[in-house]
This record gives structure tokens, C-alpha cells and sequence, in this order.
């Protein structure tokens, strides 16, 4: 609101070059990478979300993101539902990736654990060993937050990394197949999900969904 900077973003990927909606590019921006022109969001009874189309050169994918809230016994969460529409007369190669800021409240210092260990230091995860879920804990703060990233209903990222918020060249930053650098020490946590790129033939749709919110204790 207000001009306000996003520290919470979405990215999809198009033909080699990178739209964001982060708008903190104007600092640092990472190489191929843009920001999305024109989003227009909107606001339904039972959900909001964008839609945007991003084009390339002769490639132009449209872009539906529709956010659900949901809740199961254990879980209150928002339903992430992307879609990525062909616009084009040929096949194009597109992905998306998902980049969440974990502060929780006023505090950046939030303790991630994933299968049951904590992370302390910067980690990336792929292909079959991207866990099912991940979850934070914020200092002095009841609450803890986690994000589903396998289940029947979902589609498992390719990419997962737990690592440092901050737009200038960490997570926070835009940038396609971000490599986690293991070792770094962060303390202003994020957590990056990627859907590599696939081709899409003309008038084909890929729909990816994915879970986040705050678990409840029993």
C-alpha cells in the first residue's frame, strides 16, 4: 500500500528473463529480471488475487494468481494457485518461483526447521529431497508458521532454499535458479520455492498450487 515495498513476491520465468513483482529492483536488480508491468489485482467473497501478462520479445504468457483461505484441525493456511497461460502462436518455456519473507510480527530472527532440524545456516534442497513441509518460529512470538510443500492437492517445487531476505543478491532478489550458498550465515530468514522452467505449447495452460500459513497447536 502506498508505494510501499513487497517483501513477499512472485516470479515467473518466460524465454530466458525473469518478471517480478518485487518492486525493490530499483536498488540492486539482478540480471534478467524485470518487473511485472501492469498488475492488476482484485478482491472476490471467498478469495483475491492478480492477473498480469508478461511478454518477451514474440512470447507472452498470461499469469492468474488466486489466493484461498483455508483450514484443516491442525492448520490455517492460504492456498496458492498460480496459473500460466500460453498467449502465444509457438511453445514457450515457463516456470515460476515463490519467495516468502518468514518475518513473524516485528521480528526478522525466526528459528526454521525443516524435518525436525533446525536450519541455521543458508540450504537449498531439490528434486526428491525438497520436503513435505517447513516450519518458523519467531522470537517472543506464539505463533508459528509453516509451509506445505508436498500433498495430494499440491505441486512439490523443484527447488526449495531456506536462506537470507535481502534485495541485493540473496533470496530477496529475483533471480532464476538461484544456487543456496550452504554455509552462509542469515538472521533475516526466507524461504525460496522454484517450479523450473517446462515448455508450454500455444494455448496450454500449468497450473501450480502450494500451501502457507500458521499451524495451531493441538
Amino acid at each position: 500500500k502506498g508505494g510501499a515495498a513487497f517483501t513477499s513476491y512472485t516470479s515467473v520465468f518466460l524465454d530466458g528473463e525473469l518478471f517480478t513483482n518485487n518492486n525493490t529492483l530499483s536498488a540492486i536488480k539482478p540480471r534478467n529480471a524485470r518487473q511485472m508491468p501492469h498488475v492488476q489485482a482484485w478482491t472476490r467473497p471467498d478469495c483475491v488475487g492478480f492477473d498480469v501478462t508478461v511478454t518477451r520479445q514474440h512470447s507472452s504468457l498470461a499469469v492468474t494468481q488466486t489466493l484461498y483461505p483455508r483450514s484443516e484441525s491442525d492448520y490455517g493456511f492460504i492456498r496458492v494457485v498460480t496459473v500460466l497461460r500460453n498467449l502465444s502462436p509457438v511453445p514457450v518455456q515457463a516456470g515460476m518461483q515463490l519467495m516468502y519473507d518468514l518475518a513473524i510480527g516485528p521480528s526478522d530472527l525466526v528459528a526454521v526447521t525443516v524435518q525436525n532440524t533446525l536450519v541455521p545456516l543458508e540450504t537449498g534442497w531439490q528434486g526428491s529431497s525438497v520436503p513435505s513441509d517447513f516450519f518458523g518460529k519467531g522470537k517472543g512470538s506464539p505463533y508459528r508458521v509453516r509451509g506445505r510443500l508436498q500433498h495430494d492437492t499440491l505441486t512439490p517445487p523443484d527447488r526449495f532454499i531456506v536462506g537470507k531476505w535481502s534485495y541485493n543478491g540473496y533470496l530477496g532478489a529475483a533471480q532464476w535458479d538461484y544456487a543456496a550458498e550452504n554455509g552462509r550465515v542469515f538472521w533475516d530468514n526466507a524461504a525460496l520455492l522454484q517450479w523450473d522452467d517446462a515448455p508450454l505449447a500455444p494455448g496450454a495452460t500449468r497450473t501450480i498450487i502450494t500451501d502457507y500459513g500458521l499451524a495451531i497447536a493441538p
